[in-house]
């Protein structure tokens, strides 16, 4: 989904439920991919003030990667850091390493996702659009259906 669709989806969805942590994670998400770096970092505070345990992960990810994109490295290190234990891996984790320029952990948390269908959801993100072409992130995905071609 486009970031303008995945925004237009999470404030319909707030419009709703004004403390679903989940939509502000994926607002956070497609505000950065906006380049709105102030507004993913708002969505990203209240998504871990809302976040229950089976969010807190994607939650402090999207907080990291918000404060990647504002400038704040050592604070976004250190939150994505703290989301790992988490949820190893899970959804928008390696998210944050690739805005801190940590390929290599981005990689190893895409490869530690357990199951093929969940290691493609994530690799979906948009913000690990630029892992696309490493041979690493190639071999990991190869077998996603949205990377196979229809005739």
């Amino acid at each position: 989904a486009s970031a303008l669709h995945m925004e237009s989806k999470s404030d319909s969805a707030l419009a709703a439920d004004p403390r679903f942590s989940r939509a502000y994670m994926n607002r956070a998400m497609a505000r950065l991919g906006l380049g709105d770096a102030a507004g993913a970092l708002e969505d990203g505070n209240r998504a871990v003030a809302f976040a229950s345990r089976g969010t807190a992960a994607e939650a402090h990810a999207a907080r990291a990667a918000a404060l990647a994109a504002s400038g704040d490295t050592a604070a976004a290190r250190n939150e994505a850091e703290a989301a790992v234990p988490l949820g190893v891996g899970l959804g928008a984790a390696p998210v944050p390493f690739v805005a801190l320029g940590d390929r290599r952990r981005a990689l190893d948390l895409l490869e530690n996702i357990p199951t093929q269908v969940a290691r493609c959801a994530s690799a979906r993100w948009p913000g690990l659009a630029a892992l696309r072409g490493d041979p690493r992130f190639e071999r990991l995905t190869a077998e996603c259906p949205w990377r196979r071609r229809t005739p």
